[in-house]
């Protein structure tokens, strides 16, 4: 199973790098919103100032870790998320391009991984 390490003092630069080594093909956005299932987030809602902790950003306060195993839906892992205050978007990669899953909420980390490798040009 494939877990992710959460500290309050991690920034988000360092979370997003932590979650690609995981799923390369995948990436993460923090948004200042939450966003229904099968919609997306607005680019205007994108958090970009990056050196945030997870702390300023959330109701992150002590350290755990979150599962991010493969057969993990991405609705699920973006639930997880909200339950700490970090409203994300799961992103994949198409060809050249960077898809929310908006439509694809529904299947699992490793499936959006594996049609993002497909998809490679």
């Amino acid at each position: 199973m494939k877990t992710i390490n959460i500290t309050p003092s991690e920034s988000l630069a360092e979370f997003k790098e932590n979650f690609s080594d995981l799923f390369p093909n995948l990436k993460i956005e923090f948004f200042n919103k939450d966003h229904q299932s099968g919609t997306g987030n607005l680019a205007s809602e994108l958090l970009k100032d990056l050196t945030l902790s997870l702390k300023e950003v959330s109701n992150v306060n002590h350290d755990f870790s979150i599962s991010v195993d493969g057969h993990k839906k991405v609705s699920t892992l973006e639930s997880d998320f909200a339950e700490l205050g970090l409203n994300i978007q799961i992103f994949r990669k198409s060809s050249n391009v960077w898809l929310q899953t908006t439509t694809t909420d529904h299947w699992t980390l490793a499936e959006q991984n594996r049609e993002a490798e497909s998809t490679k040009s």
